[in-house]
């Protein structure tokens, strides 16, 4: 595993982060676990009882024989021997690691040894690869000892780059031997079952498992496709509306400039409204709703104002002391009261970057706000503070965190080269879905408050735009039927960052992208997903149906290619003779067969006799 950094560029409000590949699967993406329910031992499928089968790992008790470490120059502080079949790979995350593995006999919790690490710097890692299946759900399980509390995580991922997460468990190791398991679905690849921490100290672990069950088929949600489901990110003071005919229903305040608190509150009970009032006033005149993250701490007020971050220091840190923290809850929650109903209490606070205090302050900080903010008005929503790391919205929610919110909020970036999005439907929303099922928060609305593609490694480059356009309508599709309630397309008007644009450098002119976006949001508001099938050839098919009866038909490849173009038979049951695709165009059909490309269209009845399809958006 490596530590890997991008590097956006600077300016007042730009998004900074440090990603770790194998969290992102959210990648951004963290824990993978079951859909709706977390398993036991058995799953029920078809009205059959399924027995786990157990995977075979390497040496799983860490018994004989050990083998030595093959010193890296690059590490040179990493030495000792781990048990046959695991693989030490602290270098992963950089030079600065020491650390001595060794077979330990004197304290073990079965069989006659285990693998005790010692770190005194940087990071450990110790990981066994294994073949992974997709349709199974893996459980993992482990006994951890420390001579003292420390916090290591657990992982199943994909064996080589993107490094998806499949499963990731935040774990806080005491002196007393403890089983711990986490459960999660994978791709077909390669995959690794991987401990690792950065907390010093001595550590024993030992009698690894792991399971494999087929996993439950997906439910897809009853409801209606709201408009308040399709959201963005606006950045600039001088970009317009997106110009998709009112087609956005929600706009997050992060990274916009003159909006956050540090540039609100810039002083002890001084307050700069103008561009915080300018900015709501035109999410309301277009009938959006607002998610305000209540995140970035004044340096005055911060509790290490000398610490760095990438919006000045002391941003990344928490208050120095609650009543200022109040007193900024309650300034901006009367002043908008009635106006901006939904609040995010941070942005990512797995990533010290933007967040450098504890998980139990956090939640005592969300307390905090949710009493004044629905003292203020009962209507107020809380949104939880949103990771990229379902370990650490694991440990967030254990910590008492769910008790504070009405919404869980997460950011499910895709990876850099652009990871398909169906990747999101099959591993990592069902991973954070499990987490919330673990914690009895599964009742509770699930929004990806950040969404889209990360750059490629040196910050530059897009997709192609055929690509980049298939990929947009698939995502918007598949997060809604895998029941992610609001998606906020990260960002509008932010150039280098993401390498999916849905504007070009005026941040007016829409992209092919921002054109798909909106017509895709077209298709879908006011339907009913009522049917999602993948055909033998890889072809998926969604079904809407809309309240008034009309019926329209989503098809898509993922796998298309340009030199072996696939024909799709289209059922003389569905009664439609016009073709749909996402630059809001629109072909008559002259037979019953369509080339199916990656880039989903729309089939539809011939004339629509009850939808009316109106152009959605403008631009090129």
């Amino acid at each position: 595993m490596r530590s890997y950094i991008l590097h956006f560029p600077n300016f007042s409000g730009a998004k900074t982060a440090v990603f770790t590949l194998s969290l992102i699967v959210n990648l951004a993406c963290g824990a993978v676990q079951a859909d709706r329910a977390v398993l036991s031992d058995q799953a029920v499928l078809s009205g059959q009882v399924v027995q786990a089968a157990t995977i075979p790992l390497t040496n799983p008790g860490f018994e004989e024989p050990y083998h030595p470490i093959i010193i890296n120059p690059d590490c040179p502080n990493i030495s000792g021997v781990v048990a046959d079949g695991w693989e030490e790979n602290g270098c992963w995350f950089g030079t600065e690691a020491a650390a001595v593995y060794d077979q330990e006999t004197a304290v073990f919790h079965g069989g006659i040894s285990s693998q005790r690490v010692e770190l005194t710097a940087g990071w450990w890692q110790l990981v066994q690869w294994l073949p992974l299946q997709a349709g199974q759900q893996y459980t993992a399980t482990v006994w951890l000892r420390s001579a003292a509390p420390m916090q290591v995580t657990l992982q199943l991922r994909r064996g080589d780059e993107p490094y998806t997460s499949y499963a990731s468990k935040l774990i806080t190791v005491t002196p007393d031997w403890t089983q711990y398991t986490l459960s999660g679905l994978s791709e077909t690849a390669a995959g690794a079952y991987i401990l690792y921490g950065s907390d010093p100290g001595t550590l024993w672990i030992d009698d690894a498992g792991l399971t494999a069950e087929p996993a439950p088929p997906p439910v897809l949600p009853t409801a209606t496709v709201s408009r308040a489901y399709f959201g963005v990110h606006l950045h600039r003071l001088d970009t317009p509306w997106p110009a998709v005919q009112d087609r956005l229903g929600t706009i997050r305040f992060w990274d916009c400039e003159g909006c956050q608190w540090a540039e609100v509150n810039t002083a002890p009970g001084v307050y700069d409204w103008a561009v915080l009032d300018a900015r709501v006033a035109a999410a309301r005149a277009h009938g959006a709703d607002i998610v305000f993250n209540l995140g970035r701490t004044p340096r005055w007020a911060s509790a290490r104002p000398d610490e760095p971050s990438p919006y000045g220091p002391g941003q990344a840190a928490e208050p120095a002391d609650d009543q200022t923290w109040r007193d900024w809850v309650t300034a901006v929650g009367n002043r908008y009261q009635g106006q901006i109903t939904w609040w995010e209490v941070w942005n990512e606070p797995n990533d010290p970057n933007f967040y450098s205090g504890s998980i139990p302050q956090l939640v005592d900080l969300a307390r905090q706000a949710r009493d004044i903010l629905q003292a203020i008005d009962p209507i107020n929503q809380m949104v939880t503070p949103s990771p990229y790391d379902a370990g650490w919205l694991d440990a967030y929610l254990a910590a008492g965190g769910g008790e504070m919110a009405d919404v869980i909020g997460f950011h499910f970036y895709l990876s850099p080269g652009g990871d398909a999005p169906q990747l999101l439907y099959q591993v990592a929303i069902p991973a954070v879905q499990g987490v919330l099922v673990a914690h009895g928060q599964a009742d509770k609305p699930l929004w990806d408050t950040e969404a889209g593609w990360l750059a490629l490694p040196d910050g530059t480059g897009l997709l192609p735009n055929e690509v980049a356009v298939g990929y947009v309508g698939q995502r918007l599709l598949l997060e809604w039927a895998r029941g992610v309630d609001r998606m906020l397309f990260y960002a509008w008007d932010n150039h280098g960052v993401m390498s999916v644009e849905p504007t070009w450098e005026d941040n007016v002119t829409l992209t092919p992208s921002g054109v798909a976006y909106g017509e895709m949001a077209g298709w879908l508001t006011g339907a009913v997903i009522t049917d999602l099938t993948v055909d033998e050839a890889g072809t998926w098919v969604a079904v809407l149906t809309y309240a008034d009866g009309a019926m329209g038909y989503v098809v898509w490849n993922p796998a298309y290619r340009s030199d072996a173009p696939l024909d799709f038979a289209v059922p003389v049951a569905w009664k439609v003779g016009v073709q749909r695709d996402l630059t809001g165009g629109s072909v008559a059909l002259a037979d019953d067969r369509v080339s199916v490309e990656q880039r989903p269209f729309l089939l539809q009845p011939t004339p629509p006799t009850s939808h009316i399809w109106l152009p959605l958006v403008r631009g090129s």
